[in-house]
């Protein structure tokens, strides 16, 4: 820096704001391209009435690396010169767009640099990040209302009258400072990547005593009557202390989503024309066609789910298909319609319930487990708390909220207060939790699938009563579940066989009894691929949806029947979700040419499929009988343990064993 006539002059600054000038003038991502790219940022910035420039920053790193690591190390020094860049070139390329904006002609362009290629976590930010350039990835846990932000303070002396001016202030009680049109980007429950700088601010309220906060007022004055009022407020006095404390502050410039939710961009528009399997490298796609040109793809698909949990594959082909999500669909209206998946599983004591909530909370990154019976309304929605630095009421998240576009597993539903239970009646259907307390009034998201777990009324289920006589939940509740399971613990001696004999080898090989066809690095990454595809239901399927549902409310009103609970619209638009998450899976189901015959059968069973069915068959030609490879380590597991307890009772009588007696009769 070098002075000159009292003003410092910093010469590096300059030299970055000049080169930054020249980057959004001609830089191109095709050197054929007529306009620079930052052009046609700027005819964004008119058309949406917005006055912040966006930067991607690896453009910065393709541009220029001495231009990028000034950025990146000395942002807080280097960012008003970046800002007059921005609108030198705004006043160069269409000066009305400063004009134009809220009348003002000496409006600032603001600057925010988003992908920036290293995201850091909350408990990485140390002293040693003061002043650079970081992206920090969390959840909003708590937001406040928007509130005006003093930059810059006049102040005037009352014994002289001298004023000073354009005194930097400094902030005060955010820990994340959003500024200019980013204020309302971050919501509570929002998983987002701040973008920005961390700066050191006074911690004043560490220094007042637990309890108590320090208070501004004015003092009575001792002077004229004419003077009254314009004293001014002393803050820090009544601390009875000089010496502040500090802290870090993160001052963010760019907010954007980090659950992979492609539908809104950091400008806050929606994309045109944007290609999903763009986030896919060709080395993905490559690997995730291998897994779906795998023979029976779907049953090895279900089959890694949980792999530690032996049998109920028809759950885990629910928590598959709640992974993989519906279509979420807007009406003209402008209402969404739900696309995801919730599901309850009703069981007895010790059948694995929780294990599943366990295995989907861990393999989902966005998503909350918490037990029914100590959760309040207010943890599962959302709650108003006021803040202790100001005073001011804001949203606090609850679990719904924080599992926003993941899951939320619930374990012990059944425990819930009635009241409790009540409060989470939007989120299950509308996906929003509406707020109005303490003068705030918000609708917030919580676009969140439900995966929960209940026991019986009585701790057993009584199979000669309805489901909605076994469990203790509300028709409200109950008609909201798109899928229902009941896991009954009946002793058998084949079933209890094979959950010991893979137990106990799960105890004594531990990762070397596990062997999916499929790792949970895999799994994650074609649920990932599958979450972009948009199927639609064909003709079809829709006649055939049709007459499910007016099968289902026959036999709701047929007298006597044994049904589990009352059929509604709402069955309806659940076999429209579980049906348009099956479509990109059914060609991959053997002997399945719609993807609608292996509904209603149950994995345990072997499909027969006659290999001809003309007339002019000839005796030779025999029926083909294919079996399921599950199905057929049962059956093998079964002859083996038959065979066991053969050998056993052989040996008892003192009868030497004979190979002839190895034909045995298996009965199921």
């Amino acid at each position: 820096m070098e002075a000159f006539s009292g003003c410092f002059v910093d010469d590096k600054a300059i030299r970055v704001e000049n080169i930054f000038l020249d980057f959004l003038k001609s830089f191109r991502l095709d050197p054929r391209m007529g306009e620079s790219y930052y052009e046609s940022e700027i005819q964004a910035m008119e058309a949406n009435g917005s006055s912040t420039m966006y930067i991607d920053f690896s453009h910065v790193m393709l541009y220029n690396d001495i231009l990028q690591k000034a950025i990146a190390d000395e942002y807080l020094r280097f960012e008003p010169y970046l800002k007059n860049a921005c609108k030198r070139f705004v006043m160069e390329q269409n000066p009305t767009v400063i004009a134009e904006a809220d009348d003002n002609p000496n409006k600032d362009i603001n600057v925010a640099f988003f992908n920036i290629p290293f995201t850091k976590r909350l408990r990485e930010l140390t002293t040693a990040e003061i002043g650079k350039l970081v992206s920090v990835t969390g959840v909003v846990t708590r937001t406040s209302e928007v509130r005006p932000e003093l930059l810059q303070g006049s102040f005037k002396c009352l014994e002289c009258g001298s004023v000073v001016k354009n005194v930097e202030q400094q902030f005060k009680s955010l820990d994340v400072i959003l500024r200019h049109e980013i204020v309302e980007l971050a919501r509570a429950g929002d998983a987002v990547v701040f973008t920005g700088t961390v700066v050191v601010i006074p911690d004043i309220l560490a220094l007042a005593s637990p309890g108590e906060r320090a208070e501004c007022r004015r003092e009575a004055s001792q002077r004229k009557s004419s003077t009254a009022g314009q004293e001014g407020v002393r803050g820090l006095r009544s601390l009875g202390v000089r010496d502040l404390s500090y802290r870090l502050a993160f001052i963010a410039n760019s907010v954007q989503g980090a659950d992979g939710r492609k539908d809104v961009d950091i400008r806050n528009r929606k994309k045109a024309g944007d290609e999903d399997d763009q986030q896919f490298t060709s080395e993905e796609l490559k690997e995730i066609q291998r897994m779906r040109d795998t023979p029976d793809f779907f049953n090895k698909l279900v089959d890694s789910i949980a792999p530690t949990v032996f049998g109920h594959q028809d759950i885990k082909r629910a928590i598959l298909l709640m992974l993989l999500g519906g279509v979420h669909k807007h009406t003209h209206e402008g209402i969404n319609l739900r696309g995801d998946i919730n599901v309850c599983i009703v069981g007895d004591p010790s059948c694995a319930k929780s294990q599943f909530l366990k295995y989907t909370s861990g393999i989902v990154p966005r998503s909350v487990y918490t037990s029914g019976k100590s959760s309040s309304a207010a943890g599962l929605t959302a709650t108003v708390a006021k803040e202790p630095e100001t005073g001011e009421f804001c949203i606090e998240a609850g679990a719904l909220m924080l599992a926003d576009n993941g899951i939320c597993c619930i374990d012990e539903f059944d425990k819930m207060d009635v009241r409790d239970q009540v409060a989470i009646h939007e989120a299950m259907e509308q996906q929003t939790i509406s707020i109005t307390k303490a003068g705030i009034q918000a609708t917030l998201n919580a676009r969140t699938s439900i995966l929960a777990a209940a026991n019986p009324t009585g701790g057993r289920y009584d199979k000669s009563k309805p489901l909605k006589y076994n469990v203790a939940l509300p028709p409200a509740i109950l008609s909201r579940f798109d899928l229902v399971y009941v896991m009954i613990d009946d002793p058998d001696d084949q079933t209890d066989y094979h959950i010991a004999h893979h137990i106990v080898r799960v105890h004594q090989k531990r990762e070397d009894a596990l062997q999916p066809a499929f790792t949970t690095a895999e799994l994650k990454r074609y649920i990932t691929y599958a979450k972009t595809l948009k199927p639609k239901l064909t003709s079809e399927a829709r006649k055939l949806l049709v007459e499910s549902y007016v099968a289902l409310r026959r036999g709701d009103t047929t007298p006597g029947s044994r049904v589990a609970y009352r059929m509604t619209v709402r069955q309806l638009e659940a076999l429209i979700s579980v049906e348009s998450t099956e479509i990109d899976l059914s060609e991959f189901q053997e002997g399945n040419s719609d993807g609608s015959d292996d509904r209603n059968n149950n994995f345990g069973q072997a499909d027969v499929h006659p290999a001809s069915e003309s007339e002019g068959t000839t005796n030779q030609q025999k029926e083909e009988y294919r079996v399921k490879e599950d199905y057929f380590q049962r059956v093998t597991q079964a002859l083996v343990m038959r065979l066991r307890q053969h050998e056993e009772a052989v040996r008892q009588e003192g009868k030497p064993v004979m190979s002839s007696q190895s034909a045995l009769w298996i009965s199921y």
